[in-house]
């Protein structure tokens, strides 16, 4: 029975430089595609890039794996806890003040495993 399947990634063999997760999803698309899956693959990189290698556009086709590139943004999304956390790194060279702050998420971080441990059965939480 074949399957309809889409893999998101934003790394990908024939897109720039290669890395373990762009590998991992290649061969996985490739594969699936081979086995007679519709497979579709989003490429969903944040900067601008280049065409993909005329080699491997040829092996995505020849298994039948589409490649749709999700177009580049100007906008950046994300979650409201990462702008402050980017804020507190990024933020005035007030040696201080960024200590504190810091250390504020560490300790509410730490306070959030502390409660883990104690609710937790597992040795090592114990």
């Amino acid at each position: 029975m074949s399957r309809r399947v889409t893999l998101v990634t934003a790394q990908l063999l024939g897109f720039g430089p290669p890395g373990g997760v762009g590998a991992a999803t290649t061969w996985l698309a490739l594969a699936l595609g081979r086995m007679g899956h519709d497979v579709d693959v989003l490429f969903a990189k944040e900067q601008a890039l280049e065409s993909m290698d005329a080699e491997w556009a040829g092996r995505y086709a020849g298994a039948g794996v589409g490649i749709r590139v999700v177009p580049t943004l100007d906008v950046t999304v994300e979650p409201k806890m990462f702008a402050r956390m980017r804020a507190t790194v990024t933020g005035p060279a007030h040696g201080s003040r960024r200590q504190t702050e810091t250390s504020g998420c560490r300790r509410r971080l730490l306070s959030g495993l502390g409660s883990r441990r104690r609710a937790s059965s597992w040795p090592m939480w114990s």
